[in-house]
């Protein structure tokens, strides 16, 4: 286009937005991010802005509108529309730029001229994608002459101009303001549907609008504003008296089941006003606005409709309302799950065991067994899953119902779920009103209370003890249970005060051994090094130091093998401890330690009034010959220093301590000298010590001297 002249020049080539961009460098720029032409720049705007004795601002935005306009004007669009950029450019965003200054005179002239050439409008229409016309518009845009064509009036209607839309609503018909667009849409309908409540005030102070026509999809202004969440837009649509409050959309809802779907509540109050409105119309899945806004959780809306008297409920004959309360009920709509309870009668018809039973709950549920309530007894689980005890109350009120089901496939009960969940007064009710089993055992030995000392939870502890739970309920097996990480946090230092509660009451056993290691509380705590927790399990007076795992272990064993000489010393103190028990290979808690090189934990042993040195492991060794074979002379002189030590005892080869100590010269000499040893014992080929001497090479004369059997010894 030259300068001073209003047609475009075809034979300059089509525009490029880049090329007018960089002809307008340093006045207009095109956003990245939104496509828009904008003022120069952001900072650059924001300065003029602020600087109200500058018009370039709003003139720079007057320019801008006037420049989109005057191209959409240009006659060739108007009967072909040819996408070049620019054009592409002025169709979506000359609005964006008339809205600030759509009451300038000349943007308003401008702005009249497009708008009321329908060849220009119907062809800028035509290049809006089918998803900008309408939010749920399934129609295709077809090439035919029967179609309708889009007006400026439907073209400012979606925008929002106010002022463009008086501007051309003051000569209109009653046949033009209801005019449709290519999708059936009135201008009334698309003000709707892009939320321009000015825009549909206007419509319907004209007097002239039809509210209830609707486009081809099916949807009237109403639904559409309710659908679309417009409370404020659909509350002045049933104002004026003539929007039909009764009018099926195309899937078959009425508005009311829109408005409770949407939490309208000013609305939904409006239709129920209404005498020809029916709460009760259903949809064509059987749906209702009740049904909707129970499962929506929507107490409000639930009130107002049964407040309303014209809501009929009945869950025992009405499938649809049991299995929407208990979709509430299921998500944790618990306002809502008390209103019907409590006030409308549904506590009734659970009490009497004539809730229906759901094939889709139980599904969902993956219960094991059902009583000969199956309906109640889902109401019971959920009501257990949310943590409502007044629903748990009102289920088990009802003798039928099962309160120990379990599920699939972890056969969790109700009460360990409602354990797991903290819940004191749901347990409490479960126990107490419902006689749950507090005993009983999953497959992998979960039971309530093991999963309240799990959770540390001294209150639900005291709970389940004072019912009865029994000791045989706590398993300790680390590998066996899938709370095996929680087990071993509840014998740490975090869970110390729940463990020392429940080892103090009484009728608990802490001996319990799990099944795949028989390993007590004990021998946890020494493994997870928590002190506490042994000294807990000590002060017990029905503990028992004597208990073997799998592997014929004791816990002294354990706390020697963990190298844990303060937890020794701790079990060694227990009266009842026996430090003579083998383990499965037939070592003692004293071989252990010689195996350790610990002479603290060899001493400590060594010192119990019980203790045997003399004890023989599955290969006939003693102590003595163990603490020979690590070669430690601390630890060999320790265990001589015993009393009854007896250095001549022979294992299952017969050999005897001194045999074993050739040929280390000074301990031959302490045996042979200092504590008897017989030197005339032979091993199993029929060999003495000093045969095994000459054995070994080692014939020295004093060898010889101290191994003869015939010499004479001083003990």
């Amino acid at each position: 286009m030259q300068r001073n002249t209003d047609h475009l020049d075809l034979s300059y080539g089509p525009l490029d937005i880049k090329r007018v961009i960089s002809y307008c460098a340093g006045v207009v720029i095109l956003s990245p991010s939104t496509g828009k032409i904008g003022f120069v720049h952001f900072t650059a705007h924001q300065y003029f802005e602020n600087r109200h004795e500058h018009p370039w601002v709003d003139c720079s935005m007057k320019e801008l509108s006037l420049a989109c306009l005057k191209y959409l004007l240009f006659n060739p669009f108007g009967g072909h529309p040819s996408h070049t950029s620019f054009l592409n450019y002025a169709v979506h965003f000359w609005a964006e730029h008339t809205r600030p200054v759509q009451t300038d005179e000349e943007v308003r002239k401008m702005a009249k001229l497009f708008l009321q050439n329908q060849s220009l409008t119907k062809a800028a229409d035509q290049m809006f994608p089918a998803d900008h016309h309408s939010y749920v518009s399934y129609s295709v845009l077809v090439d035919t002459v029967d179609i309708p064509e889009a007006t400026g009036l439907h073209l400012v209607a979606r925008f929002g101009l106010r002022t463009q839309v008086e501007d051309l609503l003051q000569p209109l018909s009653l046949e033009d303001i209801d005019s449709r667009d290519p999708y059936g849409q009135t201008p009334l309908i698309l003000a709707v549907r892009y939320g321009h409540y000015d825009i549909v005030n206007i419509f319907l102070r004209s007097g002239n609008v039809n509210p209830n026509l609707t486009d081809d999809d099916g949807w009237s202004p109403l639904i559409i504003a309710l659908q679309a969440g417009y409370s404020d837009i659909a509350r002045t649509l049933l104002s004026t008296g003539e929007a039909d409050p009764c009018l099926v959309g195309l899937d078959g809802w009425f508005p009311i089941m829109y408005a409770a779907r949407g939490n309208h509540k000013e609305v939904t109050t409006f239709l129920l006003s209404k005498g020809t409105v029916n709460p009760n119309f259903a949809g064509p899945d059987g749906e209702t606005a009740f049904t909707l806004a129970v499962t929506m959780g929507f107490v409000d809306i639930v009130r107002l409709l049964l407040e309303s008297g014209k809501v009929h409920t009945n869950p025992a004959s009405n499938p649809r309302h049991s299995n929407a309360f208990m979709t509430a009920l299921e998500n944790g709509h618990n306002e809502v799950v008390r209103l019907l309870l409590l006030r409308y009668g549904y506590a009734n018809t659970i009490e009497q065991g004539r809730w229906p039973y759901s094939e889709s709950l139980a599904n969902r549920l993956g219960l094991l067994e059902y009583g000969d309530n199956p309906g109640g007894d889902q109401v019971l689980w959920l009501a257990v899953e949310k943590g409502l005890v007044d629903v748990v109350l009102i289920s088990l009120r009802n003798e039928k119902v099962n309160p120990n089901l379990k599920r699939f496939p972890d056969h969790m009960s109700m009460l360990m779920i409602a354990v797991g969940k903290r819940d004191k007064e749901v347990v409490e009710a479960l126990v107490c009103v419902g006689s749950a089993n507090i005993n009983a055992v999953t497959p992998n030995e979960v039971t309530a209370l093991y999963v309240a000392v799990v959770n540390e939870d001294t209150e639900i502890t005291q709970v389940l003890l004072e019912a009865g739970a029994g000791s045989n309920t706590l398993p300790c097996d680390l590998s066996k249970t899938p709370f095996s990480t929680r087990l071993q946090e509840a014998v740490s230092s975090r869970q110390n005060t729940t463990i020392r509660e429940l080892l103090a009451m009484p009728g608990v056993n802490p001996n319990i051994q799990g099944r795949l290691r028989h390993q007590t509380a004990l021998m946890v705590a020494i493994q997870e090094n928590n002190m506490e927790m042994v000294r807990a399990a000590l002060d017990n007076k029905l503990i028992d130091v004597y208990v073997r795992d799998i592997e014929g272990t004791t816990a002294l064993m354990i706390a020697i093998i963990e190298n844990n000489m303060e937890m020794v010393h701790a079990i060694l103190d227990n009266k009842m401890v026996d430090v003579n028990i083998r383990s499965q290979g037939g070592n003692t808690a004293l071989v252990q330690a010689i195996w350790k090189n610990d002479i603290e934990m060899v001493h400590a042993i060594l010192a119990n009034k019980m203790i045997d040195v003399n004890m023989q492991c599955s290969l006939g060794n003693t102590a003595l010959m163990w603490a020979i074979w690590e070669n430690d002379m601390k630890m060999i002189q320790a265990i001589l220093d015993a009393k009854m030590v007896d250095v001549n005892v022979q294992n299952d080869r017969g050999k005897t301590a001194l045999i074993m100590a050739i040929p280390k010269l000074e301990l031959v000499r302490l045996l042979v000298e200092h504590y008897g040893a017989d030197t005339a014992k032979k091993y199993r080929e029929g060999l003495t010590a000093l045969d095994q001497a000459r054995r070994v090479g080692w014939t020295d004369d004093e060898v010889v001297r101290l191994l003869s059997p015939k010499r004479i010894r001083t003990i």
